[in-house]
């Protein structure tokens, strides 16, 4: 059972890991997708997580990679994959995640 009080203590295995963070903010139409997903393509392993369905399609589509959604599986092999943020595999290790 998962106590509501204490997020910090659901993904401890993630919390440990040594990561390195990079945010990116900017106005409307400034590079900030496309420098991510840039990044994105450079990995061996990577997930894209988006927020809606199309833009999964859409970046699955623009890598030809993995596409994961509520929806839809096409699995394609590459490492890279494009997935609904509920899709998600919280327990894969990435070079690469874009939120």
């Amino acid at each position: 059972r998962i106590s509501v009080t204490g997020p910090h203590l659901w993904f401890p295995h993630a919390r440990a890991m040594k990561r390195r963070v990079i945010l990116h903010v900017g106005p409307t139409n400034s590079g900030k997708t496309y420098r991510a997903v840039e990044a994105l393509r450079q990995a061996n392993r990577g997930v894209y997580c988006a927020p809606l369905r199309l833009l999964a399609w859409q970046v699955s589509n623009d890598l030809g990679c993995s596409l994961i959604t509520g929806q839809e599986v096409n699995e394609v092999g590459s490492g890279l994959t494009a997935c609904t943020v509920e899709m998600a595999n919280v327990a894969e290790v990435f070079d690469v995640a874009v939120v």
